[in-house]
C-alpha cells in the first residue's frame, strides 16, 4: 500500500514530479478555448505591410496631386500647337519680303522719275529721232527694217526693242526718247546693284548695294548726262550684258 501511494503521488525517485493543484499539463487547452484560438495568427496584407497603401481620390494629398502627369493631348491638337510657331515665322518672313519689295518698287519709281526729268533738260537730236521712226516701222510689220539705210553700229538688239515697248503705250513723239533712256539707265542702276550684292546677305549685302548705287546714282554733269540720258549712245548694251 505504501508503494502504490508513492507511485501515484509522484514522490518516488523514478516517477514524474508532483504538480500543484489546478495546474494544466503541457499541451492542454485552456477551458473555453476554441479551435481558432489554438491555431497560429496569420496577418493580412494591411497588418504585415506586404501590400502598398493606395489612397483614393479623396485621400490623395496636395503633393501627390501636383506630381500627377497631365493628360495626353489628342494628336490633332498636338500637331496644331506644333505648326502654330512655324506659321507665325512664315507669316513674318512673308511680311518682311512684301515690305522689302514695296520699298524697292518705291525707290525704283523715284529713280525713274528723276531720270526722266533730267533727260527732258538735255534735248534730243536726229539720231534719237531716227530710232523712234525705226521702232514705229517695226511695230507696223517691218521687223527687218527693209528700205532703211542704217548706220554701221545698229541699235537693233538693244534700244530699238525698248523704243517699241514705249511707243506701244506712249505713241510716236519726242517724249519717247526721254522715257526710253530713263528706263535704260534705271535698269542699269538696278542690275549693277544686284550684281554687286551677289550672294551676300544682311549688312554685307546692303553695303555692296549702297556702294554700287552710290557710284551710278547721278549721271554727272551735262556731257556725261548727255551720253547716258539723251539719244542712244550704246548705253543700252550694258543691260543684256549685266543680265548675262
Amino acid at each position: 500500500m505504501v508503494n502504490v501511494a508513492a507511485t501515484d503521488s509522484g514522490e518516488g525517485t523514478g516517477g514524474p514530479s508532483a504538480r500543484p493543484p489546478g495546474a494544466r499539463p503541457p499541451g492542454a487547452r485552456p477551458p473555453g478555448a476554441g479551435p481558432l484560438a489554438a491555431g497560429p495568427l496569420r496577418a493580412g496584407p494591411l497588418a504585415s505591410g506586404a501590400g502598398p497603401l493606395r489612397a483614393g481620390p479623396a485621400e490623395a494629398g496636395p503633393a501627390e496631386a501636383e506630381g500627377e502627369p497631365e493628360p495626353a493631348q489628342p494628336p490633332a491638337a498636338a500637331k496644331s500647337q506644333a505648326t502654330q510657331p512655324q506659321a507665325a515665322r512664315w507669316r513674318g518672313r512673308r511680311g518682311r519680303r512684301l515690305l522689302t519689295a514695296a520699298i524697292l518698287a518705291g525707290l525704283t519709281g523715284l529713280l525713274y522719275a528723276g531720270y526722266v526729268a533730267r533727260a527732258r533738260s538735255l534735248g534730243i537730236d536726229s539720231d534719237g529721232a531716227s530710232n523712234v521712226l525705226q521702232a514705229w516701222d517695226m511695230i507696223h510689220g517691218n521687223l527687218l527694217l527693209r528700205s532703211w539705210w542704217l548706220s554701221d553700229v545698229s541699235f537693233y538688239t538693244t534700244e530699238l526693242p525698248e523704243y517699241m515697248l514705249v511707243e506701244l503705250v506712249h505713241g510716236v513723239n519726242p517724249g519717247v526718247i526721254y522715257l526710253a533712256t530713263a528706263a535704260t539707265y534705271t535698269l542699269l542702276v538696278l542690275l549693277a546693284a544686284l550684281l554687286a550684292r551677289g550672294r551676300a546677305t544682311g549688312t554685307e549685302g546692303l553695303v555692296r548695294v549702297l556702294v554700287a548705287v552710290g557710284i551710278m546714282l547721278a549721271p554727272g554733269p551735262r556731257i556725261s548726262a548727255g551720253l547716258l540720258l539723251s539719244s542712244p549712245e550704246h548705253v543700252g548694251t550694258g543691260v543684256p550684258l549685266l543680265v548675262i
